[in-house]
């Protein structure tokens, strides 16, 4: 076999295995997180058409909790890099040593440009997380201890 086809053939394999590295690179980047259901009600969980969206950060700024009988609710104040995307949350159940993560960020079209500011003042989620076995609890949102509980 000559230099040339032994160089076209060469080229051709590092190609197609490029193309195969840009495809999984390109997955990982809007990969959307998988919940973890909680009993709860969470408006703000993934979509179905989430996979088509970019994803970004959302601020986290604070947690209020509040208890009606056995049912936690929680009121996270956020911000979202601006009025153009919409804030999604995963709640995933307790672990063995009571902590509950939450993870907070935003989906956006990532081809569509926002002429709009970020507002001023935080925006606020509301959610159910439903009751939990008795035990103490440690709720933390994109890593940040917010608020404990004893349920």
């Amino acid at each position: 076999m000559s230099t040339f086809p032994k160089r076209l053939s060469f080229l051709f394999a590092l190609a197609l295995l490029l193309a195969g590295c840009a495809t999984a690179k390109a997955a990982t980047q809007n990969s959307v997180p998988t919940p973890t259901p909680v009993q709860g009600n969470n408006p703000y969980a993934p979509q179905p058409g989430d996979s088509s969206l970019s994803t970004d950060t959302a601020t986290y700024e604070s947690t209020v909790l509040s208890q009606t009988g056995n049912n936690i609710q929680i009121d996270l104040a956020y911000r979202l890099p601006n009025p153009c995307h919409q804030v999604r949350v995963v709640v995933n159940a307790p672990d063995a040593n009571g902590r509950i993560n939450l993870k907070l960020y935003s989906v956006f079209e990532a081809g569509k440009p926002c002429t709009l500011m970020a507002l001023a003042t935080p925006l606020h989620a509301k959610l159910d997380l439903g009751s939990f076995p008795k035990a103490h609890y440690t709720l933390f949102v994109n890593d940040t201890k917010a608020v404990e509980f004893d349920e």
